[in-house]
């Protein structure tokens, strides 16, 4: 089975490259209708690109070049990228600063499914580029008092933001979480200032 992977992959690159000369064309076409739109960020990547679904070896080679000829794109027309992985940055990490995006996200921890805690992955990027999430969204605001609601946002504040350039959120979506929870939340991130 290994071995008809390794005779397709091959395959599968040639058919990329010949599409990454024209996928900057049919990105900026468009976009460029959006020029002086006010964006606060344009989200890429995705699950297909986290670590906890492929190596990072797949990812240098059918992640990384793609992603930054579209990033690149999309700087040129004035936008700021935030790169998806769905909580998935072990053994990445490099390659997210290299795909030049300006921020990444997740941030998710182990308990909903990342693979490396947010102050890892702030440590190995090293203010490269900026942070969003971080905040456990079943276990720490759905389940959690205002207690550790308030501990986890000030800890994320105090250690994964320490030096800037981080955005404290949920790592991802929340369904049932009562809106006295969402404020005290809220309420928490408010008290911290740069």
């Amino acid at each position: 089975m290994v071995s008809r992977y390794l005779v397709v992959l091959p395959f599968i690159r040639g058919k990329l490259n010949i599409f990454r000369g024209t996928a900057i064309i049919i990105t900026q076409l468009p976009l460029i209708l959006f020029v002086g739109a006010k964006f606060d960020l344009i989200e890429t990547g995705g699950g297909a690109s986290s670590s906890t679904l492929i190596s990072p070896q797949l990812h240098k080679e059918f992640c990384l070049p793609y992603d930054r000829t579209m990033h690149d794109a999309l700087h040129d027309l004035g936008f700021i990228i935030s790169y998806h992985t769905c909580g998935g940055t072990k053994g990445i990490e490099e390659y997210i600063v290299q795909n030049n995006c300006d921020a990444s996200e997740t941030l998710a921890p182990p308990s909903v499914g990342g693979n490396s805690e947010p102050l890892e992955f702030a440590e190995k990027i090293n203010n490269r580029i900026a942070m969003i999430g971080g905040i456990d969204q079943f276990n720490v605001i759905t389940d959690g008092d205002q207690d550790l609601i308030k501990k986890t946002v000030h800890k994320l504040f105090n250690t994964v933001g320490k030096n800037g350039g981080y955005i404290c959120s949920a790592s991802d979506h929340f369904f049932e979480t009562p809106p006295e929870k969402l404020r005290w939340f809220a309420e928490a991130a408010f008290e911290c200032v740069y």
